[in-house]
């Protein structure tokens, strides 16, 4: 018969059988537990009985137990006997790190103090009083110098001090004089006319901060810069940020951001460094010709202007031998011999000469697109610096 039919007709224990081994095994540890308890009974008897081995054993441990010794805040160890185990080692660390400051307290009442001539007393945080003063009295010094006085309102001397009545002489001139300035016609008007200009002068000179002006020299002056793309930044130049922040550039501002073709095609405009912008690049008028912007104009302010010419037009009639050339177009005799002629036909002796300064004489004036000009160093006011 195979195990498992044995397991199968094995029959499990009944419920009093259980309880039964249950008890068994209590009883079995209720022994267990006699027996530790009577070992570490006698085991102590032994230890304290003089008569036992091992009656030293406590004597000895207190003997060779080494004990702290502090000094300040060194700690070593020794034994009872004097004997050092352990020199000492100083355990202080490093300073720590200051706390916070903690929050002022309430101011105390002021202390009740006593004079007594030129001595002080001050009362106790018991209510109570010190038996002596404090003399603040101290040594009696050198005699000093004798001085003397002038009572000359005019006197010169520096050596000489004025006296009380010298004095009040000089301020009642000084107020005599300030009445009869406000006496003088039209003394007020001038100090308002003065202060207006100085006004005045303040307004221009915030007004030509950023903007490009023309120079006498090629020299730069300070608080300024040449119009060459350059960086400047608002932590030197703070009354050109304060230009900036009050809207002083607009519509003469690209994008921080903005790609090559765009920063070509507006030289002379300002571009911030960033969006949150630190400075401006200022622009690139170096070999440009200045337009004159006015509101409403077909261009935008600041805007690069391509170079350009005017149209050529011309025309010519064939069915009149060439002689109804126009515009840009003459006819010409071959005899003339100009490299410039072509023959248009074979049949009549009549060429076929271009030449632009027909329609328009700017043509052939300069051998480069040129107005007339000449060139002025130009420079930008930046303001007052940090």
């Amino acid at each position: 018969m195979s195990q498992t039919q044995e397991d199968q007709n094995t029959t499990p224990p009944t419920s009093e059988q259980v309880i039964e081994k249950v008890n068994e095994s209590i009883k079995v540890l209720q022994v267990a537990q006699q027996t530790v308890v009577e070992g570490a009974k006698l085991l102590n008897e032994h230890m304290s009985s003089p008569d036992a081995h091992s009656a030293g054993v406590l004597e000895n441990i207190t003997k060779e137990m080494p004990l702290p010794v502090w000094d300040g805040t060194s700690l070593g160890w020794k034994k009872v006997d004097g004997t050092m185990v352990a020199e000492a080692t100083d355990l202080k660390g490093e300073p720590g790190q200051d706390g916070k400051k903690g929050v002022p307290g309430p101011a105390g009442p002021r202390p009740e103090h006593q004079w007594d001539g030129t001595s002080l007393k001050i009362q106790n945080a018991d209510g109570s009083w010190p038996e002596n003063g404090v003399e603040l009295k101290g040594e009696k010094g050198d005699p000093g110098k004798t001085v003397n006085l002038s009572d000359a309102v005019d006197n010169e001397s520096s050596t000489m001090a004025a006296s009380s009545k010298a004095v009040k002489a000089a301020y009642e001139l000084a107020d005599t004089a300030k009445t009869n300035a406000d006496k003088v016609p039209g003394i007020s008007t001038q100090v308002t006319a003065l202060e207006e200009i100085a006004n005045d002068h303040e307004i221009l000179r915030k007004l030509s901060i950023g903007a490009p002006k023309l120079h006498r020299s090629t020299t730069l002056p300070p608080n300024h810069a040449w119009p060459d793309g350059s960086l400047v930044l608002f932590a030197d130049w703070p009354e050109l940020k304060a230009v900036y922040d009050a809207g002083g550039f607009a519509g003469m501002l690209m994008e921080y951001n903005a790609n090559a073709a765009t920063q070509a095609a507006n030289l002379g405009k300002f571009r911030p460094n960033a969006a949150n912008p630190t400075g401006l690049y200022l622009p690139l008028h170096g070999g440009q010709f200045f337009r004159n912007w006015a509101l409403g104009g077909v261009e935008n302010a600041g805007a690069w202007n391509a170079p350009g010419l005017p149209e050529l037009e011309g025309g010519v009639d064939t069915d009149t031998r060439l002689a109804g050339a126009a515009g840009v177009f003459r006819s010409t005799p071959l005899q003339n011999d100009h490299p410039q002629i072509t023959t248009v036909s074979t049949d009549y002796d009549d060429g076929l000469m271009f030449r632009a300064s027909w329609l328009n004489p700017i043509y052939g004036a300069s051998p480069t697109v040129m107005p007339p000009s000449i060139n002025i160093p130009v420079i930008i006011y930046l303001g007052r610096p940090k």
